[in-house]
C-alpha cells in the first residue's frame, strides 16, 4: 500500500531530523512543518493541499548541502504522488 510507504518515509524524515546537526533551524522547522503536512494527509480522505508540491520544492532547494537529506524527501515526495497525497 502506498500511504504504508509514506508512512515510512516520514518516520525516517523525523529520526534524520533529530540526529543532523547541521541543519540550521529554519530548515529543520520547514521539514518538521513538512512532515506534519504529510502526518495530516494521510488522516484525510482528499488533503486540501497535497504536500508532494512541498516536498519536491525541498528537493531543489537541499540538492546542493544536504545529498542525503535530498534522497529523502525526493523518495517521500515519490511516495506521497504515488499515495495520490
Amino acid at each position: 500500500m502506498p500511504t504504508r510507504r509514506v508512512r515510512e518515509l516520514a518516520e525516517e524524515l523525523a529520526r534524520e531530523l533529530e540526529r543532523d546537526g547541521a541543519l540550521d533551524a529554519e530548515t529543520r522547522d520547514a521539514l518538521a512543518e513538512l512532515r506534519g503536512e504529510v502526518e495530516s494527509a494521510l488522516e484525510e480522505d482528499a488533503p486540501a493541499s497535497p504536500p508532494s508540491a512541498r516536498a519536491h520544492g525541498f528537493v531543489e532547494r537541499f540538492e546542493r548541502d544536504h545529498p542525503e537529506l535530498t534522497a529523502l524527501v525526493q523518495r517521500l515526495a515519490d511516495a506521497l504522488q504515488a499515495a495520490g497525497l
